[in-house]
């Protein structure tokens, strides 16, 4: 099974920090890590830019689950063995959300009720890249990710699971 984290930087002095929560992550031995990272020029780009670019890099990605993981945000250790885990006991399941970490004392809940724009980040679902492309990824319709997460479970609930377990770090360098 493929699974893919998916960065894209325009900070380039903080990918190594990035690629060492990676290198902890617990890999099952049929899992195939990838970690694509794609470097903007060390500018401020404009949100629809920024998005612009992720999504482009989306739409190459097939026959792989992702992780969108931004520069500013870390691959939990369990994080590969909880979503197999998931998987084997629910093959229908494309798209897995889990709760984030974003401060020494804060976090981003899992549930339906939090899978909607300002209380979702891109880095709290792994998914199928084949389902996810299916949907599209426009921010011209879809603001937050949250929104456009929200609107694949509205059209195929069984297809979402949700784990309320501390498996995603936001902005961790800093805390």
């Amino acid at each position: 099974m493929n699974f893919t984290a998916l960065t894209i930087s325009m900070r380039h002095q903080l990918i190594p920090w990035v690629g060492s929560s990676i290198s902890r992550a617990v890999v099952p031995p049929d899992v195939d890590l990838r970690w694509t990272v794609k470097l903007n020029p060390p500018i401020k780009l404009s949100w629809s830019k920024h998005i612009e670019l992720w999504d482009q890099e989306l739409q190459r990605l097939s026959g792989t689950w992702v992780l969108l993981l931004s520069d500013d945000n870390a691959m939990h250790p369990d994080l590969l063995h909880r979503w197999r885990t998931v998987l084997q006991h629910s093959p229908g399941v494309k798209a897995l959300h889990v709760r984030q970490q974003f401060g020494p004392q804060s976090f981003r809940s899992a549930g339906l009720d939090h899978l909607c724009g300002g209380r979702c980040d891109g880095g709290q679902v792994i998914f199928d890249a084949d389902y996810f492309n299916s949907f599209g990824w426009s921010y011209a319709r879809h603001q937050w990710e949250g929104d456009l997460f929200r609107e694949m479970h509205d059209r195929n609930p069984s297809a979402f699971a949700f784990l309320d377990e501390t498996l995603a770090y936001h902005d961790r360098i800093n805390w």
